[in-house]
């Protein structure tokens, strides 16, 4: 309908309201030549609709193409096609590359999740400033109530301890190379691809860095090594956990190891020959470790993540046990960044010359110890045993 005939309308509404409203106040000779104006203004509607309905259509109508907006998926797809270039996000520094959307992020975490990885196990705090402050409150095991005699004295309890932790978060990333050829595939592919190289980054780093916090932790002022202590069995493995813990940190306490020490603990039998680890019944998956009406979660980082504690030439398996959340907190900017270049040169690889796409992420952490007593980092005094590979030779 043109823009004529929509004004026409307009006219006769308002007409028809008129009319309306001079029959409910009595004034009909009024409504009447109101009637008739109304009546010719709708004979010329009509004419002009008559004439509009029946122009003829084009010859070769172009067909109109259905609005789509485009998925996030592609977006990033077709980003990473044309290196991420003229995609800067407000807001974010000239050298910090193309901030990786939300979607694209919750992806990310979530395969990051889905292996194991020590951020699991500690205070997550999510920060938007590069620097800054959190207030904490120590847990710490507690006296209770004071006696007192005949006409005594009450005396205050223990008040609860706050204290203030800094922290800076710090770049971390690397680089990727990508071939052309990668880059003409689907968008799923594509995305694949950067998704799980960021997630598994992002895991290992992770891993790495609450390590180094909780070494950090039991390292005296100008040591180069963490203090260990030494578990000679299953029985230092409970004193550290009912003693040395005790009840402030012991009911939310883990056993964290490597493959080396899982095997150790699946060694371990009681005095009828029973085997103290076994599946947790509400989770087959998970083991834990069962040592009478003590139930301790284990979890178990790879060798080449956590590695052996060296004792005179001696490898034993490390032990950390106790309340990482309470241990270490883990202060996450939540931005993944990503940059690319098919010119750059880096440690001999010349993205130029090899005809490939180098992709550069980062992500912005600190982790910080926060409370030593909260754990016992050790090692369980078992030499690791290294499996002997034997050579069969094939029958003549």
């Amino acid at each position: 309908m043109n823009k004529k005939l929509l004004e026409l309308l307009d006219s006769i509404n308002e007409k028809k309201a008129l009319v309306k409203n001079l029959v409910d106040e009595g004034k009909i000779a009024e409504a009447k030549a109101a009637k008739a104006e109304l009546q010719e203004m709708q004979d010329k509607f009509d004419l002009l609709k008559d004439i509009e309905d029946t122009t003829p259509a084009p010859k070769n109508p172009k067909p109109v193409k259905p609005v789509q907006d485009e998925t996030v998926e592609a977006k990033f797809a077709n980003a990473a096609r044309h290196g991420f270039r003229n995609t800067m996000t407000e807001g974010v520094k000239t050298d910090g590359g193309y901030t990786v959307p939300e979607d694209i992020q919750t992806k990310i975490i979530k395969l990051r999740e889905a292996s194991f990885n020590l951020a699991q196990l500690v205070k997550n705090e999510s920060v938007t400033a590069p620097t800054g402050e959190r207030t904490f409150q120590k847990k710490k095991k507690k006296k209770g109530f004071s006696k007192i005699g005949e006409g005594g004295k009450y005396t205050a309890t223990e008040q609860p301890e706050f204290f203030r932790q800094k922290y800076t978060v710090e770049k971390y990333g690397g680089y990727l190379p990508v071939s052309f050829e990668l880059l003409d595939d689907s968008d799923a592919a594509i995305n694949s691809v950067i998704i799980e190289w960021l997630a598994d980054e992002s895991r290992v780093t992770r891993n790495r860095l609450v390590l180094d916090a909780i070494n950090a932790g039991k390292t005296d002022e100008g040591a180069d090594a963490p203090t260990y202590t030494t578990l000679a069995g299953i029985d230092d493995i409970v004193r550290a956990l009912n003693v040395t813990l005790g009840s402030a940190y012991k009911r939310t306490s883990k056993i964290i190891t490597n493959d080396n020490g899982f095997q150790a603990l699946c060694e371990l039998k009681d005095s009828n020959q029973r085997p103290l680890m076994n599946p947790n019944p509400a989770d087959p998956t998970k083991m834990q470790l069962a040592v009478g009406p003590l139930v301790v979660p284990i979890e178990v980082v790879p060798n080449d993540e956590l590695e052996d504690v060296t004792v005179d030439t001696k490898q034993y398996p490390p032990f950390i046990i106790g309340d990482l959340k309470e241990a270490v907190t883990l202060y996450d900017r939540k931005q993944f960044s990503i940059k690319s270049s098919d010119v750059a040169t880096v440690t001999g690889l010349s993205a130029f010359e090899e005809d490939c796409l180098l992709f550069k992420g980062s992500e912005r952490l600190d982790v910080k110890p926060r409370d030593t007593d909260a754990y016992v980092l050790g090692y369980l005094a078992i030499e690791t045993k290294t499996p002997t590979k034997k050579k069969i030779t094939p029958a003549a």
